[in-house]
């Protein structure tokens, strides 16, 4: 089986994604790229795309794309 790997929404900091990657963890962050501002239901789609499990504290806003 494939290691997880996750997408970091933009309100959680690039350098968690930094810190995970040097541990091994392929993690890639919304924050500091190209994705900042990305709307949230094509931000999921992006994920799902990836294969990345997305992480996020803006439970008001996905679960509706649930």
């Amino acid at each position: 089986m494939a290691a997880p790997k996750f997408l970091l929404d933009e309100h959680i900091s690039h350098r968690v994604a930094e810190d995970a990657s040097k541990h091994g963890a392929d993690v890639s962050s919304v924050d500091g790229s190209d994705l900042k501002g990305t709307d949230d239901s094509a931000l999921l789609r992006i994920a799902v795309d990836q294969g990345r499990i997305l992480v996020t504290y803006n439970n008001g806003d996905f679960a509706p794309l649930f």
